[in-house]
């Protein structure tokens, strides 16, 4: 993951206006304890290299950290976690995003709260595509996962 992430600050340097790491197998419905022990040591290591990286060189971008879905509050008998896309956790740092600041919430039961502070979805895509120069952008939200529509 560290490479990849070196790469994509390079890439960034170079004027690539979006880059794309992928570091996956999460999907723990099983000892998640046991993976996730192996999983996020390297995954903390590499992303706190690229902030401190990315704050210290003053580039100007976004990173955005984000699952395709969130996980159950509760472990299941198999010491995992179930799907659970009615919430999500994403990190969010560089050029503009306050640091230290926490949006929504869930209660236990993974009921989302706080809606007006929450981070939607939709929200996050159509702010990104119009960064990214798109004049015009819907995001349809009647799905769990929202389908992009750009129009440019």
């Amino acid at each position: 993951m560290g490479n990849q992430l070196l790469t994509a600050r390079k890439l960034v340097e170079e004027g690539i206006r979006v880059v794309v790491a992928e570091h996956g197998h999460y999907d723990h419905h099983k000892d998640a304890e046991i993976h996730l022990s192996r999983l996020l040591p390297p995954f903390d290591q590499a992303t706190s290299a690229l902030h401190d990286d990315v704050m210290a060189r003053g580039l100007n971008v976004v990173v955005v950290v984000v699952s395709e879905f969130g996980r159950t509050t509760r472990v299941n008998r198999d010491l995992g976690r179930e799907h659970w896309p009615y919430s999500n956790s994403m990190l969010l740092f560089g050029q503009g995003i306050p640091r230290g600041e926490v949006l929504g919430a869930v209660r236990p039961n993974g009921e989302i709260f706080g809606q007006a502070s929450a981070l939607r979805a939709d929200y996050l895509a159509e702010t990104f595509l119009r960064m990214l120069g798109f004049e015009r952008v819907n995001v349809r939200t009647g799905q769990i996962f929202p389908f992009l529509n750009a129009l440019v």
